[in-house]
């Protein structure tokens, strides 16, 4: 988040600073210096000026053109950036800005969809993982032997997970999620889990299995130490969930690594859809500067002439 900012400040200093400088060099540079010996015949000719007004040009004197209407119109010129960054740029021929702002466009959008389907196809692998490496049979038969209470796996067993052990003189996680999820009955064992205590410190156990196959239960399984013994890679001969991250499997290690990448790239395709959205603005704001600017830039330039009558002052103004 820090570094969209960041770039966001880089882009506001890159396209306004010029902007000011150029205005302060316009005011500071704009003075017309007329030289004239005779006022008495003065004229002020606006003629031209009229002229190109009627044309749709202040500039140029070129007939009316999508881009002459932008640059003659700064509410026009903001909306077209608005709608698509760069445009009021290119009206006003400023190519280097017209560029970034559509690169920018571009380049996030574009970043934006790779990032978007990278997350989804990671956090695909991320379940996948978890419904072949994690079973809720081994996790319960872990606190079999780590709660405190009196408790024997067959009272949190489904009808279907008491054919299996009564059949089978046991039971056994098959890694197959369906199967072992369809052996334990998770209501019964959330009850256990919260009569569990923590064995260093007493407490009870802070959570419990959510809802089979949530979005709660692919997290909760790589997240909290207590459902490390789920893993197929746990060392049953280890009892403690106490020891922290060293003490966890490399399965349990890997799951929350996936986690973390696939909701780097879920943040950063966020960040992107905020870039463009600033994208749109700034260009649109720098569009209705600069259109501006050349509205109010005036500069005068004069003449004189002599005809029958003397002197003439000739005053062409342009915007």
């Amino acid at each position: 988040m820090k570094s969209v900012f960041l770039f966001l400040i880089v882009i506001f200093l890159a396209v306004f600073q010029p902007a000011f400088s150029q205005l302060k060099a316009d005011l500071d540079n704009e003075k017309p210096e007329i030289s004239v010996q005779d006022f008495r015949y003065q004229s002020v000719d606006f003629s031209d000026w009229v002229n190109e007004a009627s044309l749709g040009s202040l500039e140029t004197g070129e007939k009316a053109t999508f881009f002459g209407q932008i640059r003659q119109k700064p509410g026009l010129a903001f909306l077209s950036s608005a709608i698509v960054p760069g445009l009021g740029q290119a009206a006003n021929s400023q190519w280097w800005k017209t560029a970034l702002f559509a690169g920018i466009e571009i380049g996030a959008i574009v970043l934006h969809f790779e990032r978007r389907a990278h997350a989804r196809n990671v956090e695909k692998e991320y379940m996948q993982i978890a419904d072949n490496d994690w079973s809720v049979v081994k996790y319960a038969q872990f606190l079999q032997g780590y709660s405190q209470i009196d408790f024997d796996i067959k009272d949190v067993l489904t009808e279907s997970g008491l054919e299996y052990y009564n059949a089978n003189g046991g039971i056994m996680p098959t890694f197959d999620r369906d199967q072992d999820q369809g052996f334990i009955n998770l209501s019964a064992l959330n009850d256990l889990e919260t009569a569990t205590l923590y064995r260093s410190t007493g407490n009870p156990f802070s959570h419990v299995v959510p809802a089979y196959n949530s979005q709660q239960y692919y997290e909760l399984v790589s997240k909290y130490f207590q459902f490390g013994p789920g893993w197929r890679d746990w060392d049953n001969s280890v009892n403690s969930i106490d020891g922290g991250v060293a003490d966890m499997s490399p399965m349990w290690r890997n799951h929350t690594g996936i986690e973390e990448e696939f909701n780097d790239a879920y943040r950063l395709s966020s960040n992107l859809i905020m870039l463009v959205a600033a994208n749109h603005i700034f260009s649109a704001f720098d569009a209705f500067f600069v259109s501006q600017l050349r509205l109010h830039r005036a500069s005068m330039n004069s003449s004189v002439t002599m005809n029958q009558y003397g002197p003439n002052v000739n005053l062409r103004v342009s915007f």
